[in-house]
């Protein structure tokens, strides 16, 4: 089953274990932001690779940060009605850049129903937290596995990986 993942900072969202009501704004431009009318997402296989998603993510970071993701079934996405687009992922991992998606003509409402899957993904625990530790170990390898080469990342990254 394809999975389509985003970026979000999850402080925005819950409030310990249970999704804020109603969302905050702050929630919703924070982590939803859009350009030309298009979110960003990672296309990955299947749950045991999320991991491809968020190196692709945190690769282009320039330091080390957790990151919280939350994961969306591709064709529940399709099947309500989202334009989906694959487009060349600004990422340093090559072998990634054609895991992006973007989600296409969006508007107010279909913003909203984004921000509802988002809601969604929190309530049947489609979301993770992947510590600092988390991307130091998946940069490691990549490097390591020769999937990324440690000079395409940021100077500050690069040093606190140890790559």
């Amino acid at each position: 089953m394809t999975y389509l993942v985003r970026k979000v900072g999850m402080p925005k969202w819950l409030e310990g274990d249970v999704v804020r009501s109603p969302v905050s704004a702050d929630a919703i431009t924070g982590c939803l932001r859009t350009s030309q009318n298009a979110l960003s997402l990672w296309k990955v296989e299947d749950e045991a690779s999320l991991s491809d998603a968020v190196l692709a993510l945190t690769s282009k970071f320039e330091r080390l940060q957790r990151c919280d993701i939350v994961w969306f079934e591709k064709s529940e996405l399709e099947d309500n009605g989202f334009d989906l687009e694959n487009t060349p992922g600004e990422t340093v991992v090559d072998s990634l850049v054609d895991s992006h998606v973007d989600i296409t003509e969006l508007d107010y409402q279909k913003l909203g129903d984004v921000a509802e899957k988002v809601v969604d993904s929190f309530k049947h625990s489609k979301y993770k937290r992947f510590t600092n530790g988390d991307i130091k170990n998946l940069i490691q390898d990549a490097v390591e596995n020769d999937l990324l080469d440690p000079r395409k990342l940021h100077d500050t990254l690069r040093e606190k990986c140890e790559v």
